[in-house]
């Protein structure tokens, strides 16, 4: 998170490509206008390598902009998959007459 809005994925890969068992990159780019939306996955191909660039997080910098990396999300909330379909949400309580 945080990446400039003209940052893409060469950039991306370039600033975390040094980064044990780096995997890849995917930033998400607007449907309408195709510019990067700032925020986007980096995969590593085991739980050391993702330790490792969350421990760089903020410590990146690209285009000027620290670049935020966070660890993946819960199973319950849809996981670190970009493809993942949103959680369930719960139905509101009706109140009590």
């Amino acid at each position: 998170g945080n990446l400039s809005h003209s940052t893409d994925e060469a950039a991306l890969k370039k600033a975390l490509e040094h980064i044990e068992s780096f995997a890849g990159v995917k930033v998400m780019y607007d449907k309408f206008d195709g510019k990067p939306r700032g925020f986007g996955w980096a995969y590593f191909n085991d739980t050391q390598g993702m330790k490792a660039a969350h421990a760089l997080s903020n410590r990146i910098l690209i285009h000027g902009r620290a670049v935020l990396i966070q660890p993946p999300r819960d199973a319950n909330d849809g996981g670190d998959d970009p493809g993942a379909p949103a959680p369930k949400r719960r139905k509101p309580h009706k109140p009590i007459h």
